[in-house]
């Protein structure tokens, strides 16, 4: 009987963890992605409007680029007929299935004349764990006359966007703030921990290293100077010696 309530106890337990894992999954949601952007290249875009609407999971964001900062230096240059759109799904719980990038517009002083700055694909998406702004994007690049210098990643961080932390329907209309830009490399917490354990068998090893030649030069000096001790005991012939003084050793 005892054994059988014993059994019994377990089993509630297992039955408690297992749901509580199912409640846990079932509540997923992304994550911050704490992006930290490069100052460029970057576009500038302004009169940004965020819409959701939960009973399609649809998520949209327009504005209009003005301006490219290709390279950090001087003035940035004038974009022409600009766009911008971001689409997304995203569930009521904030997971997002797919997403898409366009920016449209021309640079004549940089020979963008295609029509089309950059496109890219959806790969990510985060918020804050308290909820609210900033949302957060990661996009693979897929074209544009700008794509080259933006490289293979960009990433947007989206401010007043109208998110108060629920996925229930909200909007903000035109007063949205983007940065939009490469990612600025940052060692993995695994990579940084591996550098550092590289570092530190390289300073162990190069420490054992001086240690055993400075014990390898402390023998042989030993050995010489028993060598040394040894030669000088002996008595010196009589022809070194000449009224009391030493002369000087044959080479």
């Amino acid at each position: 009987m005892k054994r059988l309530k014993v059994a019994n106890f377990v089993l509630s337990i297992f039955l408690t963890l297992g749901l509580l894992l199912v409640l846990t999954v079932a509540t997923v949601r992304a994550i911050p992605l704490d992006l930290t952007l490069s100052d460029s290249p970057q576009i500038a875009t302004f009169s940004i409007t965020v819409d959701y609407k939960k009973n399609k999971d649809s998520f949209t964001v327009d504005g209009t680029p003005l301006e490219f900062d290709d390279d950090g230096i001087g003035a940035p240059e004038i974009i022409s007929n600009g766009t911008y759109s971001i689409t997304a799904t995203i569930d009521e719980l904030g997971n997002a299935s797919g997403g898409a990038l366009v920016i449209d517009g021309t640079i004549a002083s940089l020979g963008f004349n295609s029509g089309t700055l950059l496109t890219g694909n959806l790969t990510a998406f985060g918020f804050p764990d308290a909820g609210g702004d900033p949302l957060e994007f990661l996009f693979d690049v897929t074209g544009g006359d700008a794509a080259s210098l933006f490289g293979p990643v960009v990433g947007i961080i989206l401010s007043d966007s109208g998110f108060t932390g629920t996925f229930s329907d909200f909007q903000n209309t035109g007063n949205g703030k983007n940065t939009l830009g490469p990612l600025v490399a940052t060692p993995e917490p695994a990579s940084l921990l591996l550098m550092v354990t590289g570092l530190g068998a390289l300073f162990g090893l190069r420490k054992r290293s001086s240690v055993k030649g400075l014990f390898s030069l402390s023998v042989v000096r030993s050995n010489e100077s028993s060598d040394s001790s040894s030669s000088c005991s002996q008595p010196f012939p009589k022809d070194w010696v000449k009224k009391g003084s030493l002369h000087k050793l044959p080479e």
